[in-house]
């Protein structure tokens, strides 16, 4: 395999949202919408679902790389100020749509039988991890910002977050869906939010060794010999911290565990947990507890449940109004703290909404 870059571009599709093209043997997907950190939306779904399906049956495409324009981000999530508005506005359907398409998308990728490589640079969060990494590759550069953010807007790491979160390092991904850390790009390897790292500035030309790939074997070498070391990943030296705090299956005896440590770091996730919505923390660890052993297709129907309830609920929409809308930061939560969140309360949110299953 060559090192030359393909320059022949044998088709070319623009959207608002997505640019789609076919540059060698690769179909090549750039998340277009710059002006709001490539966050995803109906539009950018249905055309990524679309060309999928096609390039899945294409025996000329060998694989596809995923990136997004710009270098501030590769996709900073979902568009939740416009599920904010929809719901301002009475669009109940938009609610379902947006979510129905999302979770399905993300399950094709997981499914897809080439291999699917997203070149991650920048801000990388919720949804935009949902679209990379059910795919083979995740490389990532040294500006990457990854995180599973959802709890603090009130919400839960959907998009089969606690699937792949319950596949981290010990109780890591406990950690990581409650507080909604912010991850650099080698935390973010030792998570397994990525595979490889290689510096922002050889990005246009493993692209260029990638599109010349021509067997799942060469995309995986010209990969590799662009990958570089990342050494010891800042959270390893915070593992069995995590392991002792994050273990528990209740998020008041987490809180308490955090506490009665002490430490400087237990003490930072203690006054960071505080703060967020109750009911999200309360669910989010059941999902994850619950989900611990399942597939990523039950994983993704039961979250779609879950995730139809917060749409019904109140603290969604008041972090999404408190962080993204009117950024005053002073969210008012259902509730004024984890023990006032019973289990009956939590079960409302597993408890299926027959018109509003999911089918996969």
């Amino acid at each position: 395999m060559g090192n030359q870059a393909v320059t022949q571009q044998t088709d070319m599709q623009t959207t608002t949202d997505i640019d789609i093209e076919v540059i060698g043997n690769a179909g090549v997907l750039t998340l277009n919408r710059p002006e709001v950190l490539n966050a995803s939306s109906i539009p950018m779904l249905d055309a990524f679902s679309q060309i999928l399906q096609r390039w899945s049956d294409d025996p000329s495409i060998k694989s596809v790389i995923l990136t997004g324009t710009g270098e501030k981000a590769f996709c900073a999530g979902g568009d939740v100020p416009s599920a904010f508005r929809a719901k301002q506005d009475g669009y109940e359907d938009f609610l379902d749509q947006y979510f129905r398409k999302e979770y399905t998308l993300i399950y094709d990728i997981y499914k897809f039988p080439k291999p699917f490589v997203s070149l991650i640079n920048g801000v990388c969060m919720g949804g935009g991890i949902g679209l990379s990494i059910y795919g083979k590759h995740r490389v990532l550069s040294e500006h990457v910002k990854m995180a599973m953010p959802e709890t603090k807007i009130g919400f839960f790491t959907d998009i089969g977050g606690t699937f792949f979160l319950n596949r981290a390092p010990g109780y890591l991904g406990t950690m990581l869906a409650l507080t909604g850390k912010t991850l650099g790009y080698q935390d973010s390897l030792f998570a397994g939010w990525g595979t490889d790292f290689v510096p922002y500035a050889n990005f246009a030309e493993l692209k260029a060794r990638l599109v010349q790939a021509s067997s799942a074997d060469e995309v995986r070498a010209a990969i590799a010999s662009m990958s570089q070391p990342i050494g010891r990943a800042p959270l390893e030296d915070f593992q069995l911290l995590i392991d002792t705090c994050f273990q528990y299956d209740r998020v008041e005896d987490i809180l308490e565990a955090l506490e009665t440590n002490g430490s400087e770091q237990a003490l930072m996730w203690l006054n960071e947990l505080k703060v967020l919505s109750p009911i999200s923390l309360k669910v989010e660890l059941a999902l994850l507890r619950r989900h611990l052993d399942m597939d990523l297709k039950d994983v993704i129907i039961r979250e779609f449940r879950t995730c139809q309830r917060f749409m019904r609920g109140h603290d969604f929409f008041e972090g999404v109004r408190a962080l993204l809308i009117d950024k005053d930061k002073t969210p008012k939560w259902s509730h004024s703290s984890v023990d006032k969140v019973t289990s009956e309360m939590v079960e409302e949110y597993f408890t299926p909404l027959m018109e509003k299953e999911l089918v996969l």
